[in-house]
């Protein structure tokens, strides 16, 4: 990110009414995408007509992601190097390392999936003007069909091909398939396709019929996005198309200590990405007791501390203070409040680059226009759903009284612990 703003502490009302007021100046002038969790986050902030994505909502925005991405033109690569870069935004490097003595099964589930993104993206190009829009859809479809081809029967050994197999243009994609898929064991093959499953599982809440697309028609209205409905890689997938449909634009996270670690650990890694180094993430939390250590691509550049008396925060808040000023109490001797715990409701102290100092709270937020009501669901975790392509694989184990042969080059499977 180029420029990553966090306000901590405060009341909730004070908390919206800062954001009410980011949004305020930040609409007409620039994309914004405002993510949320809790109900009430973007109560007062939210206004009649703002697009908003919630599935299960009535007049949720839909939207492709991956026909977005597309229509972003790829920010200048080509379509090789976007199935590559979009692989690697689902299965990332720290999944395949947290994976442990899983990797292997990452690893070959990222291969695969580039190769299907690539005759996906093939297909639309070729159609896009007479028939299929939908290339999340469409992807959903080929991911399908090949687990067809090898999953109807788990001790069936041969390889029946999905149709499309044959006209797929680029020889390297389908040398991947048969390497992965067809010409490999029913063993090996159904676990690599169980590995892949819970990434390609969240297109499903893309795969209805195509809409326009979302983004060109903003207008400077900002999207709402609630990262509560929507699967883990779905966020980041419509992140991803925002950055290389916009240059710039900016992110406001509300109530991170209402989300879930993985989606914090998520916007990190967004943070991180080369691909949002035009854009600013601005985030609220009423403390930081949640956020995991490895959250490094949300550190903020600049600082606010509402009212607080969280023990955790304000050891945090004078550890910040020894390390810009070197006073060694952790507490702003030369400020009327010399730490968040002695700020009334409507004062705050406020860091940036040219030190500390003691700011007017934003008003509090008033109700506003009424926000969608959203339906009583859970999406499932990315862990939970790793845990169920554990039981698939296992499943596949069991069903083999003997391993076939494999070259030196596959894994075994008894190696692991499933």
């Amino acid at each position: 990110m180029k420029e990553t703003a966090g306000f901590l502490g405060g009341t909730d009302l004070r908390r919206r009414g800062y954001l009410a007021e980011v949004l305020n100046v930040l609409r007409e002038n620039t994309t914004t995408i405002f993510l949320f969790s809790k109900a009430d986050s973007w109560k007062g902030i939210y206004r009649t007509g703002d697009p908003f994505i919630m599935p299960g909502c009535e007049n949720s925005t839909r939207i492709d992601p991956l026909s977005e991405f597309m229509g972003g033109r790829f920010a200048g690569m080509t379509a090789v190097q976007a199935s590559d870069h979009l692989a690697q935004l689902f299965i990332s490097d720290r999944e395949v390392r947290n994976s442990g003595d899983k990797s292997w099964w990452e690893k070959c589930a990222r291969q695969l999936l580039s190769a299907l993104l690539l005759t996906s993206m093939r297909v639309y190009a070729n159609s896009a003007g007479i028939g299929e829009r939908n290339v999340s859809g469409g992807l959903l479809g080929l991911f399908n069909d090949l687990s067809d081809s090898k999953t109807d029967d788990m001790r069936k050994t041969t390889f029946d091909p999905p149709d499309w197999l044959d006209g797929i243009e680029n020889e390297d994609s389908k040398a991947t398939i048969m390497k992965l898929i067809g010409r490999n064991s029913s063993v090996t093959a159904n676990c690599i396709i169980a590995s892949l499953s819970p990434y390609v599982d969240c297109l499903k809440a893309f795969s209805g019929l195509y809409s326009e697309p979302v983004f060109p028609a903003l207008s400077g209205r900002p999207l709402f996005i609630d990262v509560s409905a929507l699967p883990l890689k779905a966020v980041r997938l419509i992140l991803e198309s925002a950055f290389v449909n916009f240059p710039e634009g900016t992110i406001v996270a509300a109530d991170l200590e209402s989300w879930r670690e993985e989606s914090i650990i998520e916007l990190s890694d967004c943070g991180n990405s080369e691909s949002s180094s035009g854009w600013d993430l601005i985030w609220t939390a009423r403390r930081t007791g949640g956020f995991p250590n490895q959250a490094t691509g949300i550190a903020p550049k600049s600082m606010t501390w509402g009212h607080t008396r969280d023990a955790e925060m304000l050891r945090d808040f004078a550890s910040v203070v020894k390390n810009v000023t070197g006073e060694a109490s952790g507490r702003l001797t030369r400020l009327p409040a010399e730490a968040p715990d002695e700020l009334d409701e409507k004062k705050a102290i406020f860091l940036s680059p040219s030190g500390f100092e003691l700011v007017d709270m934003p008003e509090e937020i008033a109700p506003g226009d009424p926000t969608p009501e959203r339906k009583q669901f859970r999406t499932p975790s990315l862990s939970l759903m790793e845990t169920e392509g554990a039981y698939i694989r296992k499943r596949y184990e069991e069903a083999e009284e003997a391993p076939e042969e494999t070259s030196e080059s596959d894994i075994f499977l008894q190696e692991f612990t499933l």
